[in-house]
């Protein structure tokens, strides 16, 4: 039998595929039946003491047998190709850790346009959003918190922004389109004859705007934009007088309230900042939370109006525990565990 020299292959330190003339095995006078022959080259690790590792025979320089030669090169090139195809895979592949030091950096931005764009976010959605660990989310909450990019809340997270007080200029550019579907559902439940108490906010100021058309209704309000609004009307309004917050137009402070408890009315509709079903409702201005709590206290039946994006929220100043509500009238945005929480707690729930 003629001498049969083989090129081999490292495969176990590099993938790549070279020929290795250098370094050959001689099997010179061996006496292997063609199958065994088949397999030693093609599928047989070969301990070699020249290199001190294993090494698999890849190509044929010379061999007796031309079928022999054609077929196991055929075999040569699925391999070759086998392993081109991993060495391309392996060039595309990050260095450890950088992949997961990008998708943390790119979550966090994501979270960061959510939030300013929605006004908040729950942990519970942000982990189903990002296919990720609620802790690890928190965990991004508290860093983009800890920069001040966001602020952070009891289950989620607010802008930055919604920590102060905005102006009503700055709140009316804001889900326009919720807050006149909340409008219009509001003013379904009035009546002529009745008496209604509208606190100060942009919500409440298109409610007013709602109410243009009744002839037979009384007003009360602290809000000096919604009495301006209701001017031409027939309806009477009822300015509750008090110290004027130049931000959002409203009256406050111990004539506001003193007003306020000398009155009685059929419906009071409530804006508010921030609505946390646990807590309550808040705002970021103490001297309003006081007013908005006798409004509470004289009206027979208590509606807050608000979009999705006030609920998880916490403001400065708490004005009345949920329960104190009696139908809360807001956008089909609100979370699925905010909905059913205000339904346990026995409140009725109008969805725009």
């Amino acid at each position: 039998m003629p001498a049969v020299r083989l090129h081999v292959v490292e495969t176990t330190s590099t993938p790549k595929l070279e020929s290795y003339s250098a370094h050959h095995l001689d099997l010179a006078g061996a006496r292997i039946g063609r199958a065994h022959f088949r397999n030693l080259l093609v599928r047989k690790p070969i301990p070699s003491p020249l290199f001190g590792s294993i090494f698999y025979c890849a190509c044929l320089a010379v061999a007796p047998d031309c079928a022999l030669i054609e077929s196991l090169t055929n075999e040569r090139k699925r391999y070759k190709k086998k392993l081109k195809s991993k060495e391309s895979r392996d060039a595309h592949r990050s260095p450890p850790g950088h992949a997961m030091i990008v998708l943390n950096e790119e979550r966090r931005r994501a979270i960061l346009e959510l939030v300013n764009r929605d006004g908040r976010v729950l942990v519970p959605d942000l982990a189903r959003r990002f296919e990720t660990s609620q802790v690890t989310i928190r965990k991004d909450l508290e860093v983009l918190h800890n920069l001040r990019q966001l602020h952070r809340t009891h289950g989620g997270a607010l802008p930055a922004r919604s920590v102060d007080d905005p102006s009503l200029r700055e709140k009316e550019q804001l889900h326009k389109k919720e807050k006149l579907l909340i409008a219009e559902a509001a003013a379904r439940m009035v009546s002529d004859g009745q008496v209604v108490i509208l606190d100060s906010g942009t919500t409440t100021t298109a409610i007013a705007r709602a109410l243009r058309s009744f002839t037979d209704l009384t007003i009360v309000t602290n809000a000096v934009n919604i009495a301006a609004e209701l001017v031409g009307t027939s309806i009477e309004v009822i300015l509750t007088g008090g110290t004027l917050r130049k931000n959002s137009f409203s009256l406050v402070g111990p004539m506001a309230e003193d007003t306020l408890r000398h009155l009685s009315a059929d419906l009071l509709f409530l804006a508010v900042d921030g609505f946390d079903v646990e807590y309550g409702l808040t705002t970021p201005n103490m001297l309003e939370a006081r007013v908005n709590r006798v409004m509470v206290e004289v009206a027979k039946r208590t509606v807050t109006v608000c979009d999705s994006t006030k609920f998880g929220r916490r403001s400065l100043s708490l004005i009345v525990p949920t329960s104190a509500m009696h139908e809360v009238i807001t956008d089909r945005g609100i979370a699925k565990t905010d909905l059913r929480e205000l339904k346990k707690s026995g409140i009725e729930v109008t969805l725009v």
